[in-house]
């Protein structure tokens, strides 16, 4: 290994009797972690069996997941509910255009999705019990959803979270047994962290009331 690096390596190592340096890494550390946990949860699309959907994503989801349709759609020879924005209707799809673009030998079925009783534009959904396509051009031309399309973004950042929990835990492990770390020190700093984040909540659930009551003594004020 060349020495400036194992320098570098040392004087890190070194560092970490510092308890100002591991609160450094720490507060690095801890709202990456908080970020990806979060866009992970924002990214998933959970399609519950039964329940309502409209949206692009869920509806996907929903006939990925379940092969067909949320319970809210009905057929196209019903029309539309009275009072109803959304149109969520469905219908065979006979795939006998010309040029036929979907694979023969299936029966498909076509859903309207981000219709309205307004416009119900050119978005429909195509799907048999294979594949699942989305056309935005009134079936002139098709392209396949799959669950990495939807759910691509997610995995990603939720295999990025679990490799930083992970990797944390391990390098720490390793530090613990070779010394460079004891396990009180941890929970010194673990409740350091605790005691700094309950000051925050406190502090922020603080601000958040002391406008009220500011108000609430202006008013006061005002009366007198």
């Amino acid at each position: 290994m060349n020495q400036k690096i194992r320098d570098s390596i040392d004087k890190f190592l070194l560092s970490l009797e510092q308890e100002s340096f591991r609160r450094r890494i720490r507060y690095i550390f801890l709202p990456v972690v908080l970020f990806l946990l979060i866009m992970s949860m924002s990214t998933d699309v959970n399609a519950r069996r039964y329940k309502t959907y409209t949206d692009y994503d869920h509806v996907a989801m929903y006939i990925l997941e379940y092969d067909e349709l949320p319970s809210n759609y009905v057929p196209k020879s019903q029309g539309v509910a009275p009072g109803e924005y959304d149109v969520t209707v469905y219908a065979v799809y006979d795939n006998t255009r010309d040029p036929v673009l979907l694979p023969d030998g299936y029966s498909y079925t076509e859903a309207y999705i981000n219709a309205t009783t307004d416009d119900v534009g050119a978005e429909r959904f195509v799907f048999s019990s294979e594949q699942l396509f989305y056309t935005n051009d009134h079936y002139a031309s098709f392209i396949e959803v799959t669950r990495w399309d939807l759910l691509g973004s997610h995995y990603i950042f939720l295999s990025f979270f679990w490799i930083s929990i992970t990797g944390s835990g391990v390098v720490t492990i390793v530090l613990v047994r070779k010394g460079y770390l004891t396990l009180d020190v941890i929970k010194t700093d673990v409740k350091q962290d605790f005691l700094v984040l309950q000051n925050i909540v406190k502090v922020t659930i603080k601000k958040i009331k002391s406008p009220k009551k500011s108000n609430t003594e202006n008013t006061d004020d005002t009366v007198q």
